[in-house]
């Protein structure tokens, strides 16, 4: 049952790093600081320029919710789904598709 487990470690392990591997290399990024995150370009690196928006397609979230835990929380409406950015960053009510 180990052999079986260090198997499947060295596997996952060989295939996580050739994925890395494999990705172009983004250029230096500048230094500002974007609420939502950067936008991407056709490669997937950061560009220099802002999301306006974290919700899909650019629109806009829902004004005075906040879904995220905290004592302010409010649930979005039924329209909406809570989105929570990475490392609890933003939690808005982006609409529904």
């Amino acid at each position: 049952m180990h052999s079986f487990t260090i198997l499947l470690l060295c596997l996952v392990a060989t295939l996580t790093l050739s994925k890395v591997i494999s990705r172009p290399g983004c250029g230096p990024l500048c230094a500002m600081y974007c609420e939502y995150g950067n936008v991407m370009d056709s490669d997937g690196c950061p560009i220099c320029q802002c999301k306006e928006s974290p919700c899909e397609d650019e629109q806009r979230p829902l004004e005075g919710y906040f879904c995220g835990s905290g004592p302010s929380y409010r649930a979005c409406p039924s329209t909406h789904h809570c989105l929570i950015g990475p490392n609890d960053d933003f939690a808005v009510c982006c609409p529904r598709r």
